[in-house]
């Protein structure tokens, strides 16, 4: 087999004179030494006939040896024999592609019959509650007091009997957050009847956060100073793989909450919550480096303790509207997103942004039921609802399913009371303390025996 070598001819013109693209103004002199045949352009059929024995062979064979027709037999045979396995190949990824897709149309038939059955058994439990004699079946006080109340402080009430006003004070804020949960109700089942959700500005989030604390729309205000979130510090010990969900918290695309570790036993003065309230040596001197063997024990002992960093003064009104936009994107071009990944992602993210002094937590909760609600759709109670945080947002999504059907449970427990409301008082017995109605007129902390038993 002979080498093959170009040099440079002078300009000829010929039926193939724009064969190459970049080079159509050079003619070539193709010589192939073994051979002692020259091809100019005028022979060059005949040279690609050689040329293409070549590439078939890859310097195996002796193409001088090779009749032109066979040579064209043979590539057609290994043309046919590579179209062939395209076309294998090419079925075997329709098929995959088709068994994804059904298999992708089946989950999310699966997903849409769940949520269809909540949506049903919640509807359906409601007129029930509605027949009986209660002209609103959200008014229960199990059904609204462990959405708002810590569990531990939920707990008390319930082994007391407390009136719910009596928990937190001052006395009223009980009653601001169930007036603001019937109007959130009030706009959801206006959303839901007209199959979309209205977006929303900050002069509806500033109407919202003021009927929750119970303010005028004028007093509203961002908040002014760097806040640290040390539930985490006295509440809990995170395992390995909470720490790791705390530290992946972020906000879409805007930012993120940041997370420092310190040790468990760390002396946070009493009532930190400012900044302006530590210094930061004293923070500074808290904070485990992510190098620490103290962090590292605690890692593997699964107890890590530290705070929460929220994002600056300065950030917080540009992450809003950021925040603002992508739940308006949210409610219309992904309306029909899995309600619960899009009520945890936008919740947790308006919980990162902490745009007002106090009550973002509750906010987020109003937020998060707004949005379900506006889908039909039993509003969540959590075993406890500060570990948002301490899961992954599918994780939390799961939390926030589980508890649309504690909701569901509880309601039904109520409704089967309430069923039997006669044969209970004809026993001297009222309702339980959890299926007692709640009379948006007497809210703050007053009681009186009605028929059905307590009512507050």
């Amino acid at each position: 087999m002979g080498t093959l070598t170009l040099r440079r001819a002078p300009q000829k013109g010929g039926r193939f004179g724009n064969f190459y693209k970049e080079t159509s103004s050079i003619d070539f002199l193709l010589k192939l030494d073994s051979g002692n045949r020259s091809y100019t352009r005028k022979a060059w059929p005949q040279f690609c006939s050689h040329q293409r024995c070549h590439k078939f062979f890859k310097g195996k064979g002796d193409c001088n040896e090779v009749p032109k027709l066979e040579l064209d037999f043979l590539i057609m045979g290994r043309n046919l024999i590579l179209l062939i396995l395209f076309g294998l190949l090419l079925s075997m990824t329709q098929e995959s592609q088709a068994s994804s897709s059904s298999d992708s149309l089946l989950r999310k038939v699966e997903f849409t019959e769940e949520v269809d059955h909540l949506v049903t058994l919640h509807q359906e439990n409601r007129e029930q509650l509605r027949s009986l004699g209660l002209e609103n079946p959200s008014l229960i006080l199990g059904l609204m007091g462990p959405r708002f109340f810590d569990p531990e402080a939920w707990s008390q009430a319930q082994q007391k009997e407390l009136h719910p006003g009596n928990i937190y004070k001052p006395v009223t804020t009980w009653a601001h957050w169930v007036r603001t949960e019937m109007k959130m109700e009030e706009v959801a089942s206006a959303n839901r009847k007209a199959g979309a959700i209205a977006i929303i500005d900050r002069n509806w989030l500033k109407n919202l956060y003021a009927d929750a604390m119970g303010i005028s729309i004028e007093k509203v205000e961002f908040r002014k100073e760097d806040i640290l979130g040390l539930a985490l510090v006295t509440r809990n010990r995170l395992s390995a793989e909470e720490f790791g969900a705390v530290q992946n918290s972020k906000i879409d695309s805007s930012g993120s909450l940041r997370f420092f570790p310190t040790r468990c036993d760390a002396d946070f003065p009493t009532g930190v919550h400012h900044f302006r309230e530590i210094s930061s040596e004293q923070l500074k001197a808290l904070i485990l480096p992510e190098d620490s063997s103290v962090l590292q024990g605690q890692l593997e002992h699964n107890a890590v303790c530290g705070f929460f960093l929220y994002p600056e003064v300065e950030e917080v009104e540009k992450l809003l509207d950021q925040w603002i936009l992508d739940f308006n994107k949210a409610v219309s071009e992904n309306y029909f997103e899995d309600p619960y990944i899009q009520a945890t992602r936008l919740a947790r993210a308006l919980v990162i942004i902490h745009p007002f002094p106090d009550g973002n937590g509750r906010l987020s909760r109003f937020i998060q039921d707004y949005l379900l609600l506006s889908k039909g759709l039993p509003p969540p109670i959590f075993t406890d609802m500060n570990k948002d945080f301490i899961r992954t947002p599918e994780q939390w999504a799961q939390e926030m399913k589980a508890g649309s059907f504690r909701y569901l449970q509880i309601q039904k427990n109520c409704l089967d009371q309430w069923s039997h409301l006669a044969a209970i008082l004809a026993k001297g017995e009222s309702l339980s303390y959890e299926c007692s109605a709640l009379d948006l007129k007497k809210l703050v902390p007053r009681t009186s025996q009605l028929p059905g038993g307590r009512q507050y």
